[in-house]
Parts: C-alpha cells; sequence; structure tokens
C-alpha cells in the first residue's frame, strides 16, 4: 500500500537549459544513471526516469526510493514539466509530488541544466522547511545499453562468411566434425519471403539435410554449433552453448515476459498433419555461466529463466506469429549475463525430413522480447478503479486530505510510479517496462480527481458503564472507549467530519464459589447461610463506583447431601443361583467380587450398598470302567449284582469342601462282556534284521493274526493283523581271468593295472528297497603268453560292466548276455 499525500507545497521553479543544437522533448527521455548528492553527502548509483509527459514539449521527471539522511521518502515524480521552444524547462507551483510520506518539508528547484553532447543532466532541489536550504543535485549518464534486446531479430544486413550479423550456424561451428558441415552454406541463408507488414527486408531460411547419411536438423543460433558427434542424438557431441568470454556469447540483462518471432515452417514432403513434425524455439537466459542446448547435465543452478516452443506448420504452410512466455524458476534475476536463443526444423535432433529433394525449411523473421507494461489493477481508498483508453475518473477529493493506493503492473520487472498535478487535479501513473533504457517502453494513466471541497469538524466526549451500550442520534450500541467517526453533509456542499471520544467506565465482577454440607452453615458478605437442602444457589451483592457503575458480587454455594454408605459379605458356591437386593449374582466364575448397588435419599443422593462376595468352587471327577458281571468296590463301597445291559450306569458319590459346596464323583459303568478290538500293525526290514512286536522278534516275512490278551481299553484282547516284510541283501560272486596288463574294467577297478596272481575284488550298492547287497570279483591275472596276441578264450564273454536301468541294476557281459543281480540270465 502507499500513501498519496495531497499538499500545497511552495513555489518550486526549475530551469533546464538545453544546447543550441535541436533536442527534442524525446531525445531526452531514457534512464539515467548517477550520482545524488544531498548537500555534501554523496549516494552513487542512483537511477532517475525522464518520461514524456502527456502535454506538448512536456517531460516527466521521476526519482525512485528517495532517501534522505537514510529514511526512505518514496519516489518523487515532477509531472508535465514544460519546456519552452528555447529549449528550457520550468517546474512550476505544486507539480512535485512525494509518495508515501506526509508534508515533512517543501521543496524547490533552481538551476537545472541538460547537455546533449554528453548525456549528463543535473537536477538542483533545496528542502525550504529546514533551517536553510540544502542543494541537491544528481548528475549522471544516460543507459543506452542495447542488452535487453535480439541482436538484429530481422536478420538483415550484410551477411559475413555466410552468417548475418548476431546469428551462426554451421559455417562458424567448431568440434571434432566441425570440417563435414561448415560447408553446408545452404542449411543457413538469407531469403526475401518476409513475414507479412515487417518493416525489412529479409528473413533467414534454415534447413534440413544428411551428410555422411547422418540427418541434421537445420540450425541457427546467437551462440555457436558444436558438431561433435555422429549422431544426430548425441547431446553430449551436438549441440548449440554459449560461453562467457566468446565472442559468440550474447550478454543480456532484461527480464521479458515473452519471445515473440514469426515463423514459417515448411515440412518436408508437405505433411502438416503429423503430432511429431514441429520445429522448435528454445531461448535461456542464464547467469555468467557456460550453457548447451540440448543440456547433458543438470543446468538449474545457471538457468534463471526459460522460453520452449514445438510449434507445427499452418495449414498452408504460410507466415505465423508465435509468442512464448518466460518461466522464471527464482534465481535471482539481477545475476542476469547472457541468452542463448537457437531455432531448428525439428524438436527432435535428427527428427523430420532431410532428404535433398524434400528437405524441411524453417523462416525465421522478426524475432524480439517482449516487455510487458500495463496496469492490472489501481485500488484509490479501497475502490477499484476501472480505466478506459487510459482514462478514469474518481469523485473521492477533499482538501488537506490523505489517501491510500495500491498499483499492481502486469510485467515481470515493470514498475510503476504515481504522480499529480495540482492545478489540474489530475493523477498520473506510470508503468515503466524493465527495458525503458533501450526504447521507450511506458504506459500512462489518468485519473481525473474532483476538484476539492472544504469539510468541518466537530468533536465530543460521552461516557458510560462497560454493561450499558452508548447510544445518541450519531452512534449506536458502542461498547469500547475509544474514537469514533461519521460524516452528514454541511451547508458548504462538504462533509461535516464528527468525532465522538468515547469513555467506557469499568464495572467490576467479583464472581467466588464455595461448598459445604446439608448440616453446616456458610458466612459471606455479612450474610449467614444455612439450614440448606443440597442443591447449587447463586447470591448476589452489590456497590456503586464514584463513576455510577456497580460492581457486583456473586456467590455459587454448593450444598452437598450427607452420604450413607453400607459394606455386607457373602459367600456362594459356583454356579449356585443367589439374589442381593433383588438382583441375581455372578457365580458362574470363580473368585472374589464387589458389587455396588444405590438407593436415592430424599435429598436425591444416593446410598451406596458394597457386597464383597466369594465365589467357592465345586469339583467334578469322572472315571469309566467296564465288568463281566464281577462285583467292584469303588470308594469304599461294594457293586454288585447289576445285570448285564448296552445303557452305561451313572454312579455318584460326593463329598463336601471346607467352604460347604460339593465335590461329585461320577462312575460310568459298563457291565457286558468285554469286547475284543481289531488292529493292524505294518513294518519292514532288511535280511538279517529283525522287527520287535509285542516282545515276539520277527526276522522273516510274515502275514497273518496275531493275538494281544488283555490290551485294549476294556481290559479284554485285542487281535491285530500283522504284516512284517523282509527285503532279501544280495551277495554276487563272480570269477574271472585275464592276462597282465588286459585293458578291462570291473566297477570302478582298472584291472589292467593288477599283477599276476589272484584278487579278491568287492563293490557295495544299494537294492531297490536300500538293502545292503556286495557283488564279489575273484580275479586270477596270468602271465602273458609265449607268442602273439591274447587267446580270446580267457577273457570272451567274463569281462562285465554294471548298468542302472528304471531303477533295477543289470549285469552285461562282454559277449551282451544280460544278467540280474543275482545272476538270472535275462538274454
Amino acid at each position: 500500500m502507499e500513501m498519496f499525500m495531497k499538499k500545497i507545497f511552495t513555489a518550486i521553479v526549475m530551469l533546464v537549459s538545453l544546447s543550441a543544437s535541436a533536442i527534442t522533448v524525446n531525445d531526452a527521455a531514457g534512464t539515467f544513471k548517477g550520482t545524488l548528492t544531498i548537500d555534501d553527502e554523496q549516494y552513487p548509483n542512483e537511477q532517475i526516469f525522464i518520461l514524456p509527459g502527456s502535454a506538448s514539449n512536456a517531460i516527466t521527471f521521476v526519482l525512485p526510493n528517495f532517501k534522505y539522511n537514510g529514511a526512505p521518502l518514496g519516489d518523487i515524480v515532477l509531472v508535465n514539466v514544460p519546456m519552452s521552444d528555447a529549449g528550457v524547462l520550468t517546474i512550476s507551483e505544486n507539480t512535485l509530488y512525494i509518495k508515501a510520506i506526509k508534508a515533512r518539508a517543501s521543496i524547490s528547484s533552481t538551476g537545472s541544466t541538460l547537455s546533449s553532447s554528453s548525456a549528463q543532466i543535473g537536477l538542483s532541489i533545496s528542502v525550504a522547511s529546514l533551517p536553510m536550504p540544502i542543494p541537491v543535485t544528481f548528475s549522471g549518464s544516460k543507459v543506452t545499453s542495447d542488452n535487453y534486446a535480439i541482436t538484429n531479430g530481422g536478420f538483415e544486413g550484410t551477411w559475413s562468411s555466410n552468417e548475418p550479423n548476431g546469428w551462426h550456424s554451421f559455417p562458424s561451428a567448431t568440434g571434432s566434425y566441425a570440417s563435414f558441415v561448415t560447408g553446408n552454406t545452404g542449411q543457413f541463408q538469407q531469403s526475401t519471403d518476409k513475414r507479412p507488414g515487417s518493416t525489412g527486408s529479409y528473413s533467414v531460411q534454415i534447413q534440413s539435410k544428411t551428410t555422411m547419411g547422418v540427418k541434421a536438423n537445420g540450425n541457427c543460433t546467437n551462440g555457436r554449433i558444436n558438431a561433435g558427434s555422429m549422431s544426430a542424438d548425441d547431446a553430449s557431441g551436438n549441440y548449440s552453448f554459449s560461453e562467457p568470454g566468446s565472442s559468440y556469447t550474447t550478454p543480456f540483462v532484461g527480464c521479458p515476459d515473452s519471445l515473440v518471432f514469426w515463423a514459417k515452417y515448411v515440412p518436408g514432403g508437405g505433411n502438416v498433419t503429423d503430432a511429431d513434425n514441429k520445429a522448435r524455439a528454445h531461448a535461456v537466459l542464464t547467469t555468467n555461466a557456460r550453457y548447451q542446448d540440448p543440456e547433458v547435465s543438470d543446468y538449474s543452478s545457471v538457468k534463471i529463466a526459460e522460453a520452449t516452443s514445438n510449434y507445427a506448420a499452418t495449414s498452408d504452410k504460410g507466415w505465423q506469429r508465435i509468442a512464448v512466455p518466460f518461466v522464471y524458476t527464482g534465481i535471482n534475476p539481477s545475476q542476469m549475463a547472457y541468452m542463448l536463443l537457437t531455432f531448428s526444423t525439428n524438436q527432435t535432433p535428427g527428427g523430420g525430413n532431410s532428404t535433398k529433394k524434400s528437405p524441411d525449411n524453417v523462416y525465421i523473421d522478426d524475432a524480439e522480447m517482449v516487455y510487458n507494461h500495463s496496469l492490472s489493477s489501481f485500488v484509490l481508498d479501497g475502490a477499484a478503479i476501472s480505466f478506459t483508453n487510459g482514462q478514469a475518473t474518481s469523485a473521492k477529493m477533499y482538501s488537506d486530505s490523505e489517501y491510500t493506493v495500491s498499483a499492481t503492473t502486469n510485467g515481470k520487472a515493470a514498475k510503476s510510479f504515481i504522480g499529480y498535478d495540482e492545478d489540474t487535479y489530475r493523477m498520473y501513473v506510470y508503468v515503466v517496462a524493465d527495458n525503458y533504457s533501450q526504447a521507450r517502453v511506458y504506459s500512462l494513466y489518468t485519473i481525473q480527481m474532483a476538484e476539492p471541497i472544504n469539510d468541518t469538524k466537530y468533536a465530543y466526549a460521552a461516557s458510560t458503564c462497560d454493561n450499558e451500550p452508548y447510544s445518541d442520534e450519531l452512534f449506536q450500541n458502542l461498547t469500547e472507549s475509544g474514537e469514533y467517526h461519521t460524516t452528514i453533509p454541511n451547508t458548504q456542499g462538504g462533509d461535516s467530519l464528527i468525532t465522538l471520544t468515547l469513555t467506557v467506565n469499568k464495572t467490576y465482577a467479583f464472581l467466588s464459589a464455595a461448598e459445604m454440607k446439608m448440616n453446616e452453615n456458610y458466612e459471606w458478605r455479612e450474610n449467614t447461610y444455612q439450614n440448606l437442602t443440597p442443591g447449587v444457589y447463586t447470591f448476589a451483592d452489590s456497590l456503586q463506583t464514584q463513576a455510577g457503575c456497580d460492581s457486583v458480587y456473586t456467590l455459587k454455594l454448593t450444598v452437598e447431601s450427607i452420604p450413607y454408605f453400607f459394606e455386607e459379605e457373602a459367600t456362594s458356591c459356583q454356579n449356585e443361583i443367589s439374589n442381593w437386593h433383588g438382583k441375581a449374582l455372578p457365580t458362574s466364575e470363580v473368585g472374589t467380587f464387589t458389587i455396588y448397588d444405590s438407593l436415592q435419599s430424599i435429598y436425591g443422593q444416593d446410598s451406596i450398598y458394597r457386597l464383597t462376595l466369594n465365589v467357592r468352587p465345586i469339583y467334578l471327577f469322572t472315571e469309566e470302567k467296564y465288568i463281566n458281571e464281577a462285583n467292584l468296590v469303588w470308594r469304599g463301597k461294594m457293586i454288585q449284582n447289576l445285570p448285564k445291559r448296552e445303557e452305561t450306569y451313572l454312579i455318584y458319590d460326593s463329598l463336601t469342601s471346607q467352604y460347604g459346596c460339593d465335590s461329585v464323583y461320577l462312575l460310568m459303568l459298563h457291565v457286558s462282556d468285554i469286547p475284543i478290538t481289531y488292529g493292524s500293525y505294518y513294518n519292514e526290514c532288511c535280511e538279517g534284521e529283525f522287527i520287535l512286536f509285542d516282545g515276539v522278534e520277527y526276522r522273516e516275512s510274515f502275514d497273518g493274526d496275531v493275538r494281544i490278551s488283555e490290551h485294549n481299553i476294556y481290559g479284554g484282547d485285542s487281535i491285530v493283523h500283522l504284516t512284517i516284510v523282509v527285503f532279501p541283501s544280495y551277495h554276487i560272486e563272480e570269477e574271472l581271468t585275464i592276462i597282465v596288463g588286459e585293458d578291462s574294467q570291473w566297477e570302478y577297478y582298472n584291472l589292467s593295472q593288477f599283477p599276476i596272481g589272484s584278487t579278491t575284488l568287492k563293490a557295495e550298492y544299494w537294492s531297490d528297497d536300500f538293502c545292503d547287497s556286495v557283488r564279489v570279483l575273484y580275479l586270477t591275472v596270468e602271465p602273458k603268453p609265449i607268442g602273439t596276441g591274447i587267446p580270446a578264450t580267457l577273457s570272451e564273454g567274463r569281462v562285465a560292466r554294471k548298468v542302472l536301468y528304471n531303477g533295477r541294476i543289470y549285469i552285461i557281459r562282454k559277449d551282451e548276455s544280460v544278467y540280474d543281480i543275482i545272476g538270472n540270465k535275462i538274454q
């Protein structure tokens, strides 16, 4: 919020002398930076704006954020300072407005000069209300930096080395494969096909191409192209880049809102409906750091803002205006240093069409940075002001009054300044774009205020108590001390400003609480309370203050009933039905339980009864017996002469525990023929082992019934079907005679290693029934006979090998005869 102060200042006279050369108001417009001097104190790097005035031959001075002795005074805005034909500026009375402060000083200025040759401006201001005038001077240079715009955005002028001023492409490429692309001048050339309405003569044409079998997009940039890879989509080798200190880097300091350019996109083959067939524009604003496009690493620490557009061709493949907003990252724009802008024939490296007969073509013309500088909203004393063609009217205007204003601008770095002309009662709102030093970019809004009217004032005082709201003809139901204001029309057409100073005197409330028994007395403020039945009582007493307001005393007295308490104890057996005070007692569980009951007294209070209940356990012991017309003694009692029957006899006996609870014994007696039970038993072992069953050893296979006497639960016999299986263990003996050194194999033995003589060899293995079996070979090794060769009769048909087939072991002799493991011939 800003405070708009309308005040009549003392006479202000400012003379600005221009040189004899023809300098116009527009020549003076712009941003100036220099040194502000207040008396002997210097403040370097101050900035002022000089704006064209709304009247002919008039200018506006803006000194932003003016400070004096460290105190912020706001913006000084001198509106519509007239310029004579002789080049003299005069600041007349009441044209100075200081924002956000009250009229603490009258300000005048004299002797200001403006020199065109050095672009210097001098401003002298004296503060008249101080003991003596203090001169304030400003001397600085006009800012003419062009680091807010795109250099040669229309691609005009004479091309040098196949490239226009400010732009580069493959002719100036660097990188390990630069020699393959620097001759591609056809991919980047000047064109007379310019956008409609352009004041220039040319545009730039970029074209895709296939080089050495690699598709290459057409590309132009204000940085430099690096050709470092044979793969078009290798971002680590092929990219555009800017690098501080390089002649291919574009300095930039502005905060634009959008990138705007004209493009004519003609896809190869004429396909304009392919969703992936799009050209690309990409701009990045960075700090003083290297940046490349496409990125191969994280550049978030250097990117201040970014604008990207992947655009398709129009249906007629004609010119189109494209506006791309900048998205700011949050890095402080004051670190802005460079801008990298790249145009490409396709959004994908190596994408699009690049055949010789039908390449992609993109024409670019009139690229520029757009800085918004409009007023989004303006609020005057809480009321929104609407502008029509930059003009608005407000009826708010009172003499010697203060107003509150709030301005919101549309623009990333736009600034707003407010000036006031007291001669015409007109307020001026200037919205200055960030690039004002490079071009006169600003918007002006005016608010015509009504002429001031005279107001009258009236004040009076009143008082009341804080429990009595105050009301009169002007104010209603006021409950707090303070000043209250209202207005009523006066006889001069203005307002009578009425102020009520209201004093609300206190009333005091003292609240206390107490408790007593119904048979007690209680003393409070010289009163005695007694013989009260139980309940809550409220008693009040009051005194009056000097201001005539009550002081109220309140007692909250609680009277209790004298309580009654009865305690009992009882014992019960488990599951015994018992009652107490008409209620069934819980006896399903054993233990000690506390049970409460209450009755209400005549005063509505409870009489409490407490029962301690001890639940004692009962016991049940059960036995089951079988007899066959025999006599039976059970728990010292003779049981006899019971006939046989299918039903079970139930015979009871009981004892009393120490707590008087029963312990019950139950005999379930079966009198009948003792039954025989049947069962089965199966086991197996290997030959040489045995199975022990009911004390009998079984060493051979057995399958039949056996009787086990008095082994069932009834005291009778059990007949068990017994199955014992004894699996055989095998012992196989063989004989074999060979000649010493004869190449023969038996089991895992190499028989050619055995010396002359007799040898017994053994091999052990498992049978199919997992019983141990042994194979024995009686080997005879004879010396070689005299003569040649080995007689076939010695070993023919005797050398054997063992094989496993379908889970069984078979012996195959040398003559291919087959035997089972126990020596039976199979074939």
